[in-house]
């Protein structure tokens, strides 16, 4: 026997497939262990973010309508719609005619296609696009209509 021999040490198959399987093993108690203090960590959040416990839902669902007005005034409060009125008019307005004129140069792109097989799956979607830059037209105009009731 040569003297390399004794400084090589060759594992085995066996040892390498213990040694795999032990990390194997590490990785899955350390991802459980990590989970584990996530959920605790959730539940304790939950428990701490409810307040009192002994509320009961029917109290909560009492409330509903006044966080929504605390909502609502927060909103208002950002938009100063009676400050900004014009500038928030313009904006729809040349939205109205940004969308409109994006429907018709769509629709003059899009008729060959559609006219050919409007069933055909690009038709369809030429045909969704030009539907939903209408319905947004038809969102603006609404949102016009709520600016001139406020």
């Amino acid at each position: 026997m040569n003297n390399f021999g004794v400084i090589y040490y060759i594992m085995s198959n066996d040892d390498i497939c213990k040694y795999l399987g032990g990390a194997v093993i590490v990785v899955f108690l350390v991802y459980i262990g990590i989970r584990s203090l996530r959920f605790q960590a959730n539940i304790i959040e939950g428990l701490t973010s409810n307040g009192d416990s002994s509320s009961d839902s029917d109290t909560d669902k009492t409330k509903i309508a006044d966080t929504v007005k605390a909502n609502t005034a927060k909103i208002e409060d950002t938009t100063l719609i009676s400050k900004y009125r014009s500038n928030y008019e313009d904006t729809i307005i040349a939205l109205e005619s940004n969308i409109s004129e994006s429907l018709v140069a769509y629709m003059m792109n899009t008729a060959s296609t559609i006219s050919t097989d409007p069933s055909s799956v690009d038709s369809q979607k030429s045909i969704v696009i030009m539907n939903n830059l209408a319905s947004f037209r038809d969102t603006l105009n609404k949102a016009m209509n709520i600016l001139d009731s406020s």
